[in-house]
């Protein structure tokens, strides 16, 4: 049996007191098993010094979304990348 490499993953990049998750990766291995919702956790309680956060996902998918929208994130606007392809943008603003 290989080796498996990472499983799961998170990263972002901080401007300006907005966080911008680019990617949420979590192995199809370990799909419905919580990890996607506790690194997303972990980020919002570390990066508390925010006024947002912002990511983008296939607009079709709606298993991130509704991780997304679990956690505040509310979706902004659809942008076609190309033709039949479309990401959503969700927000979460912080108060």
């Amino acid at each position: 049996m290989g080796r498996r490499k990472s499983s799961r993953s998170i990263s972002f990049i901080i401007e300006s007191n907005v966080v911008d998750i680019h990617r949420l990766v979590v192995s199809p291995f370990y799909f419905r098993q919580g990890i996607g919702a506790k690194l997303l956790s972990f980020l919002l309680t570390e990066h508390t010094r925010t006024t947002k956060y912002i990511v983008h996902t296939g607009a079709e998918n709606i298993p991130a979304k509704k991780l997304y929208e679990k956690f505040g994130f509310r979706e902004i606007d659809q942008i076609e990348v190309t033709q039949g392809l479309s990401l959503s943008r969700l927000e979460k603003e912080v108060t």
